[in-house]
């Protein structure tokens, strides 16, 4: 379980860096995408 949540962090420091970048771009699957990691950091936090 302490490896999915180093990978859940290593994903969303990506896709942070990413969404930085698209926010002149404007990539909304980007967006859906960091949201859903979000969520799953959020779910394994309650588990």
């Amino acid at each position: 379980m302490r490896s999915i949540l180093g990978n859940i962090e290593l994903l969303e420091g990506f896709f942070r860096i990413r969404y930085r970048i698209q926010i002149e771009t404007e990539h909304p699957v980007d967006l859906i995408v960091w949201y859903l990691v979000r969520g799953l950091r959020v779910i394994s936090h309650i588990l």
